[in-house]
């Protein structure tokens, strides 16, 4: 089944999150477990880094990339001025890569190859399909042309007009190369036949807006790669080869972005919009004339068990034949193991998944699947879990991909995969011992089941020659039968419970049907007729039924069929025995074409751009100064060292300032330095600048330097963050009061900085919030003379929130307690904050305490040394309707509303109940989608605080970025 990596996954996977550290910021992200041993091979055009274990990919993938560029340089007109780096990784056993031309044109791609029922299945090489793929977008992206290639002599790597282009457009362009002049790739794929056939069928088509942006109705975030493939390919055989790549260099050149149409209209004297109705109608009546020959056979009757849609799948029939298990994945809600009694029609969760491949159950009613899990934090892999009433790993780093388990929960047959090689597995769960059937192979496998006898097991393989086939081997000792090989793809084997029957999905008649293959008569004969398509069959123990995985437009439910006794078009098979050396790797050259040395960061390192910084300052009443600089950022490709300085002046001041931030994750931890300073003149200090100046004046300048430790522990449905820091500061406050001599404060600070953070708090595709989870952090600062601070004290503070199911889906229950106390700390240097916002003001959010304050009351009022608030709120989703308008960069996603009130207060000394304070009110919240890729929130909100001094309040925010209040009281929202 088609696995579509969510982003709340990749972004468990990839980036991770880091504490805000003292008044600066600090990012990490961490892509590599630090262990890995990286070697580089330069070639004429690239530089492949790959870690030991992958030479053999590393070798293809030079020859690779040189075919593919001397074909896509010429077809789509550019060729980059620098080498481009490609990754080799095998740390994920999940197909994906990903390309990004920023700081430097740079390819990640994840080892592991698609799974045979996915929709990336169609390949011959995967290698070649996922680099060609990924090349072509850093080809469309690297294109620069008119003006603003002047950007690259000027400022380096920063102006990409090829970046706001919608996504059918950006993906399009690669799945129609990946699939152009072969038979593989998406746009030549039974999967994708299936997709657009059902939607047809249904007439649910996505349109122009939903494919210039990542939907939510299924099939989501394959839309754009689907319909963007087809739609290019249309457009190409209509107009002639590569007019589509003068549509991408034509817009290489635009200093206004979003100019899709134009560009359109340019190269094909149409309107985007009409032309993806002309394609839509050619692809009617295409799908249209499919439908009816199939409708014509007449089609198999079966009855719908589950209505989730998207990826529910992986039925099993229990061995008693009394009830299915299976998995359901939507959208909506977290993955889950489900049963059902096929007797009373009772549906039960057994219990919260993550995202498994495979599923088996025991006739004690123990299931067993191959999921997916974290290792050491930077590795995604396979293993083997298990239902018992509760669900347990019960392997670690086993990569087992697909598993079958005997009925009596003895033995497990699986196939595990490491550096690109497959092998299949026998091992006894109750000893833990296992041997191999096939070790190591180049060919790939998949599915293994295990005969009702216990003696045979019988798999697919997809062989060299990208033929995917089904296999049967004898466990005694025996060889193995190859019993399918021809050019259709045979998936997902199950055996009839005589033995003496495998029943398998195929596309044998261009449509993913079931199928009966008969080991006496070896024959195979058509047992379904279906407009969608049917994957992953169980039969039942008694033989009377059939259990699969039914696709359609709202994507896959759990079907049951009865056994039919009738089948279509049976022949007889040809199969062939295959010795145990055909599975062995052919010899052959297993040099690289270039010396391979030690990865080095100078090849990456340095900075490829930077961006002037321009602002002005208000130092006093109507006085403005003007700061002037540069800025620069940078990583090596693989993220080694990711750093970030910033330097300007103030004209009118005659002071620079200066900010530097390195992380270093060569280690674990990850070590993270910063220096600010703000205090460095180049002139000479004239505060207050004139004697003349009426207005009281305030400056505040500070210099400091950091050092920290940061302990990143990852699971799939958790994530865990420490960290240890140590910070010196010197603040420097100069204050001056008309006919008074100005006076300077100096304090320093030095302190030790402890944090931790725990969530496991979850994000569906239709969340409006965190749901199903809590999260927690807590920080700790240690102020000492012994370091050289001018006080001694410390503050500890923290934030803990629970997150409910509501009473409908997707609402959420919030329930939130904040608190902190300060200890010793000077009258000026006490935290906490009753309020949260303040009448008037606007600007960034506040972050750590200073976000602590409660609605409704005035920020900047009251302060003290304690802290104590809580909150419940009730968040429901009024509209999700991801509306947008032919290709317009911004998507409506979601309007929700939030009800909430808060109890709390801020003191000194001792607390009393009676001081405590509360307030409630509203708020509207919108997410959009701009630019197709960048996700914003928004709200407004009316507060109002029942106790002095508590106030009605109006105010807004848009995302993390910015936020502000009505500058005045609203007399209509007195009322309330």
């Amino acid at each position: 089944m088609q696995k579509i990596v969510s982003d709340y996954l990749m972004k468990k996977f990839a980036i991770i999150l880091v504490f805000l550290i003292f008044a600066g910021n600090a990012a990490g992200s961490v892509m590599f477990d630090p262990d890995l041993e990286w070697k580089s091979v330069r070639t004429t055009h690239f530089w492949i880094h790959y870690h030991t274990g992958l030479e053999d990919a590393a070798r293809r993938l030079c020859m690779i990339s040189e075919k593919v560029h001397a074909r896509l340089s010429r077809d789509l007109g550019w060729e980059p001025y620098f080498r481009t780096d490609v990754v080799l990784v095998d740390n994920m056993d999940l197909c994906n890569g990903f390309a990004q031309p920023m700081p430097h044109n740079r390819i990640q791609i994840y080892i592991s190859r698609p799974e045979l029922d996915d929709v990336l299945s169609n390949f011959n090489d995967w290698l070649e399909l996922v680099f060609l793929h990924e090349y072509v977008h850093i080809l469309n992206i690297d294109t620069i042309r008119g003006l603003p290639a002047l950007s690259r002599y000027t400022l380096g790597r920063c102006c990409f007009p090829n970046m706001f282009l919608p996504i059918w457009q950006v993906e399009g362009n690669a799945v129609y190369h990946e699939s152009r002049d072969t038979v593989y790739g998406r746009n030549n794929s039974t999967y994708t036949d299936m997709v657009l056939r059902s939607e047809v069928a249904s007439n649910t088509l996505k349109s122009l807006d939903e494919a210039s942006h990542y939907p939510r109705r299924w099939p989501s975030g394959a839309v754009p790669y689907l319909y963007g493939g087809l739609f290019v390919e249309y457009l190409e055989k209509r107009f002639g080869r590569d007019t589509f790549a003068r549509v991408m260099t034509e817009n290489a050149d635009n200093v206004i972005p979003y100019l899709v149409n134009y560009n359109v209209r340019l190269i094909y004297r149409e309107n985007v919009s009409n032309l993806w109705k002309d394609w839509r109608r050619e692809l009617v009546k295409r799908y249209r004339s499919q439908i009816t020959t199939v409708e014509k056979e007449g089609l198999t009757r079966y009855k719908k068990i589950t209505s989730t849609g998207y990826r529910t799948s992986l039925p099993r029939f229990h061995p008693g034949g009394k009830s299915v298990y299976w998995v359901r994945a939507t959208g909506y809600d977290s993955p889950a193991l489900m049963v059902k009694s096929l007797v009373s029609q009772k549906e039960t969760e057994l219990c919260d998944v993550h995202y498994p491949g495979s599923l088996s159950v025991t006739v004690d009613g123990i299931a067993y699947l191959a999921d997916l899990e974290l290792w050491r934090t930077f590795s995604l892999y396979s293993d083997i879990f298990r239902f018992d009433g509760s669900y347990e790993q019960i392997t670690d780093r086993l990569r087992a991909l697909y598993l079958d388990v005997t009925p009596d929960g003895r033995t497990a047959v699986f196939v595990r995969q490491e550096n690109d090689r497959y092998s299949l597995m026998k091992r006894d769960l109750t000893t833990g011992t296992m041997t191999h059937i096939i070790h190591r192979t180049d060919v790939q496998l998949a599915s293994p089941r295990i005969s009702p006898d216990g003696k045979s097991v019988v798999f697919t393989m997809r062989d060299r020659n990208a033929s995917t086939d089904l296999v049967l081997h004898d466990l005694s000792g025996g060889g193995f039968t190859r019993l399918t090989n021809d050019s259709f793809s045979d998936i997902h084997p199950s055996w009839h419970p005589n033995g003496e029957k495998i029943v398998f999905s195929s596309d044998r008649s261009g449509i993913y049907n079931l199928y009966e293959l008969s080991l006496k008569e070896m024959r195979i004969g058509r047992i379904t007729n279906l407009l969608g398509g049917a994957f992953n069959p169980d039969v039942s123990p008694g033989g009377s039924s059939i259990v699969f995985s039914n696709y359609d437009q709202e994507g896959y439910n759990i079907a049951l069929m009865e056994y039919p006794s009738a089948y279509s078009g049976r022949f007889l098979l040809s199969a062939a025995r295959l010795s145990s050396e055909y599975f062995s790797i052919p010899g052959g050259d297993v040099s690289l074409p270039a010396p391979a040395s030690s990865y080095s960061i100078w090849n990456s390192v340095l900075p490829t751009w930077w961006y002037p910084i321009y602002f002005t300052e208000e130092v006093y009443e109507d006085k403005y100064d003007n700061a002037m600089g540069i800025s620069i950022s940078g990583n090596d490709t693989l993220y080694r060292y990711i750093y970030s300085l910033s330097a300007y002046i103030f004209s009118f001041q005659k002071r620079a300032v200066i900010d530097a931030q390195l992380m270093i994750s060569t280690l674990y931890p990850n070590i993270l330095l910063a220096y600010y300073d703000e205090s460095l003149f180049y002139g000479a200090d004239k505060f207050p600048w004139s004697d003349a100046n009426p207005h009281p004046t305030r400056r505040s300048m500070e210099k400091n330097l950091a050092a920290g430790l940061v302990f990143p522990y990852m699971r799939y449905l958790s994530q865990h963050m420490a960290l240890l820091a140590f910070k010196h500061e010197r603040s420097t406050t100069d204050m001056f009061s008309p006919g008074s001599v100005s006076q300077r404060y100096v304090d320093t600070l030095a302190y030790s900085h402890l944090a931790y953070s725990y969530n496991n708090a979850r994000n569906y595709s239709y969340s409006i919030s965190d749901e199903d989870g809590r999260s927690f952090y807590v920080i700790y600062d240690h102020y000492m003379h012994g370091t050289g601070s001018d006080y001694q004290f410390y503050k500890v503070r923290g934030e803990y929130s629970e997150f409910l199911p509501g009473f409908w889906r997707n609402n959420v229950f919030m329930f939130r307690v904040r608190g902190g106390a300060s200890v010793g700390a000077p009258d000026h240097l006490v935290p906490y904050n009753l309020g949260r916002y303040e009448k008037g003001e606007r600007g960034s959010p506040p972050v750590d305490e200073d976000a602590f304050g409660m609605r409704g009351y005035p920020s900047g009022f009251l302060y003290g040394e304690r802290l104590a608030i809580g909150a419940a709120e009730y968040r429901m989703p009024v509209v999700q309707p991801d509306l947008g308008f032919s290709t317009t960069p911004v998507m409506l996603r979601d309007i929700w509303v939030v009800f909430f009130a808060e109890y709390g207060n801020v003191w000194n000394g001792g607390a009393r109940a009676r001081d405590f304070r509360s307030s409630s009110g509203i708020e509207l919240h919108a997410k959009f989608t701009f630019g197709y890729f960048i996700d914003l929130s928004g709200y407004v909100g009316y507060a109002r605080g029942f106790a002095d001094p508590g106030e009605t309040q109006v105010y807004f925010g848009v995302s993390t970025l910015y936020e502000g209040t009505a500058s005045h009281r609203n007399k209509w929202f007195d009322f309330f």
